[in-house]
């Protein structure tokens, strides 16, 4: 068997084993789901035309929120001013989905174990292998794109790197319902179309080019270009000028062209119809206030930040994009498909005002784009073959640590806050297994205090038992007779201030005793605490804590935060605890501020 064949099978073992083993999100007894957040908007379209025959007034969507809770709040529909709702998402995903509803509903209806209402666990796990399947596809199909440019070995080293050192197998594996995993297949697809077109022009060819990049489009508007890819593709110049070639080949076969243009237009025009239908526009734009920022982009924001930078959360990519250098000098007319594809697509995802796109590990996003960039990542690799042996062993050593890293971020088992990481929190936390509750405070403070103290002395405490106002009201205290109470959404504790001038004590520490009745877990809206220091009136230093972090239900903490005071000059401390999106409630007792050196 060839390597990269015998390569797959492996592959698909390690994906077979933790989509059963380490995390069946198909199965609704272990609380997660696949037909949830994002994939619930995209498969709305299925149930609201197939089971409940409901599409613009969706009077079935709150038994199914309250049922199966597909997301904390409805989003995946928006109401339009036309009366009816709308689908946030485009209908593509919907489409490619509907082989795998069809048979769980099937199933589903001719079961007595299950409902059949679109969300039971026949649909969750259609839906879950369903995408892993076509995860199986890509890796075949782009395995045979790259045996025509690349050696057995270079090929199987590249869909070495691919599984196992990018985010492919985070968004394939265990999240293969999102779209990057489709978009993958498609774009495989086209590339393969692409070069068949060029050896062998056809009407045939032309239609499926056309079906390919409309259901890129359909499934992501900004996916349109996909076009680039067949437009720039080549075929046998034969020392020939590149644009010379192209443009005797576009005249030649104008009607194919034409062809593949219909059908990609006639495909993308479902979302048209579906918007006419359901508000009597034929354009909606459903991302309410998200939209694009092209004249400040994200560069850097969406590539290296720490929160979800993709190039700090899948590095394997550097070796791509140092590829193109190579690419360019070996293979002219092949760096021009992949430049011309790359740099506009690269640049339309970090212009996206949301650019952290969720919680995603390395800029789910670019998923996509890898059957592109494994094309300079491939020439990286046959120039590394040709140097010395101690440099085969150094990338080797580097492509496994990198692949070990990857690996990591996939099965940090929550560790790693997708979405949310800090540089403290990362550095913290980087390939350990074992999670430390204290460590959640870098997710939002800087820094913290990790020794023994020492001159510990009292600045302030109150334990809210003198004072009447917001005083506890609906159960007992936290301690003594009162506790003071934040009740819900837009409540805080008046700001507390205190001097500082003759305290010259390295650090400082706020401490309390908290409770909720109802724990909060949307990051945003968190109840936080937030100590500041000023010089004079002016802020100059701040640390805080989202409380929520560290709460349960009706379980009191006593919680700290600690601020270094050496940083920066200072003569003032304020101390403000606020519950300004939250609507739970929240209680406060034994408030402490200290002053303290280390020992």
């Amino acid at each position: 068997m060839k390597t990269s064949r015998l390569f797959i099978a492996l592959a698909m073992l390690c994906m077979l084993w933790d989509t059963t083993c380490y995390d069946p999100k198909w199965d609704l007894s272990t609380g997660r789901s696949t037909i949830n957040f994002d994939v619930s908007g995209y498969y709305w379209y299925l149930p609201s035309i197939f089971i409940y025959h409901d599409i613009t007034e969706l009077k079935w969507k709150d038994c199914i929120m309250k049922k199966y809770r597909p997301t904390n709040t409805f989003h995946q529909a928006f109401k339009h001013e036309s009366g009816n709702y709308v689908m946030k998402y485009s209908a593509g995903m919907a489409i490619m989905y509907l082989p795998f509803f069809a048979i769980a509903h099937g199933y589903a209806s001719a079961s007595p174990a299950y409902e059949a209402d679109g969300f039971s666990t026949p649909y969750q796990f259609a839906i879950f292998f369903g995408s892993l399947f076509i995860a199986f596809i890509g890796l075949f199909i782009i395995r045979n794109v790259l045996i025509q440019f690349f050696d057995e070995w270079t090929t199987t080293i590249l869909l070495f790197c691919l599984v196992f050192g990018t985010n492919w197998y985070e968004y394939s594996t265990f999240t293969g319902a999102m779209t990057h995993n489709y978009l993958f297949v498609i774009y495989s697809l086209l590339i393969w179309f692409s070069i068949q077109f060029y050896k062998n022009p056809s009407s045939r060819i032309s239609i499926i080019i056309g079906l390919l990049t409309g259901m890129a489009a359909l499934t992501r508007p900004t996916e349109i270009l996909s076009v680039i890819i067949p437009l720039f593709w080549y075929g046998d110049l034969k020392g020939q000028n590149y644009f010379l070639y192209k443009m005797e080949f576009f005249i030649k076969h104008f009607s194919k062209f034409m062809l593949a243009s219909v059908i990609c237009l006639a495909v993308g025009s479902i979302q048209l119809f579906y918007w006419k239908y359901a508000t009597g526009d034929w354009v909606v734009y459903s991302y309410g206030d998200q939209g694009f920022n092209f004249i400040a982009p994200y560069f850097h924001a969406f590539n290296f930040s720490w929160k979800t930078g993709w190039l700090l959360y899948t590095p394997m990519m550097w070796f791509a994009l140092v590829g193109f250098i190579f690419l360019f000098k070996k293979n002219r007319n092949l760096f021009l498909v992949c430049f011309a594809f790359f740099i506009p697509f690269w640049y339309v995802a970090f212009s996206w005002e949301i650019w952290s796109y969720g919680n995603c590990i390395g800029q789910r996003t670019m998923v996509q784009a890898y059957p592109i960039l494994l094309f300079p990542l491939g020439y990286f690799i046959n120039w590394i073959r040709t140097q010395k042996q101690w440099v085969h062993l150094l990338f080797g050593a580097v492509v496994i640590f990198f692949s070990y890293y990857n690996i990591w971020l996939s099965h940090s088992g929550g560790i790693f806050k997708a979405g949310h990481m800090t540089e403290a929190y990362f550095w913290k936390i980087i390939l350990t297994n074992t999670p430390v509750e204290s460590d959640l405070k870098l997710l939002d403070a800087t820094e913290e205090f990790v020794g023994e103290r020492k001159n510990i002395k009292e600045i302030y405490f109150n334990d809210f038992e003198k004072e009447r106002g917001e005083l506890f009201q609906f159960r007992d205290p936290i301690e003594g007779k009162s506790s003071f109470v934040l009740k819900g959404s837009g409540a805080s504790l008046e700001p507390i201030f205190f001097n500082l001038k003759n305290i010259e004590s390295e650090w400082i520490r706020v401490s309390a005793d908290f409770i909720t009745d109802r724990n909060q877990h949307i990051w945003w809206k968190m109840a936080q605490m937030k100590v500041r220091l000023y010089q004079g009136e002016y802020i100059v230093y701040e640390q805080r804590i989202r409380l929520n972090r560290f709460l349960k239900d009706n379980k009191p903490r006593r919680l700290f935060l600690d601020i270094r005071r050496t940083n920066v000059k200072n003569n003032k401390v304020s101390v403000i605890i606020e519950n300004m999106k939250n609507e739970n409630y929240l209680w406060i007792d034994n408030l402490k501020i200290e002053s303290f050196d280390e020992k």
